[in-house]
């Protein structure tokens, strides 16, 4: 019986990980796609290379053409230093995808996560508007109740020029 019980612990805890892994891999995809997205909208916008980006904070999913409203200044405001006031990303079970509900044309096949990514738009001063970092975070709080959170940065430039 001791045996019995150590095992049951043992895969009792290995269930456990193995979740809070499968958290942090979505949250890692989301993070990046959070990024692709706002490469997708910088390189397709057809004006001056950084033409609607200036400094903030953006929710942004797989539908967005631009960068929108800057979250930050919204009351309440969305920011990656407090992510409380953010969207949830929902997830589309038939298509595989995650966004925002305005993004689902059925709502039947989606749900809620506890996902919510906040793009965080930097212009350097002296870059002479030919740089822009961007920084994606997904922050999520895993079944157990812990909070975590993913960042990943990138330095886009203006190579039109």
């Amino acid at each position: 019986s001791v045996t019995v019980i150590g095992i049951v612990g043992l895969v009792s805890r290995a269930v456990a990980e193995s979740r809070v892994v499968a958290d942090q891999t979505k949250a890692a995809y989301l993070a990046s796609e959070g990024l692709e997205i706002t490469k997708n909208i910088l390189d397709s916008n057809g004006q001056p290379w950084n033409s609607g980006f200036s400094g903030g904070s953006y929710e942004v999913d797989y539908e967005s053409t631009t960068l929108g409203k800057d979250r930050s200044q919204l009351v309440p405001p969305c920011t990656a230093a407090d992510l409380t006031d953010c969207q949830q990303l929902y997830f589309d079970s038939t298509a595989g995808l995650y966004g925002y509900p305005s993004s689902f044309p059925v709502i039947d096949s989606v749900t809620p996560t506890t996902f919510k990514r906040v793009i965080t738009i930097v212009v350097p001063s002296g870059s002479n508007n030919n740089e822009i970092d961007a920084t994606s975070t997904v922050s999520w709080v895993s079944k157990s109740g812990t909070p975590s959170e993913i960042s990943v940065s990138t330095d886009f430039f203006n190579w039109r020029k």
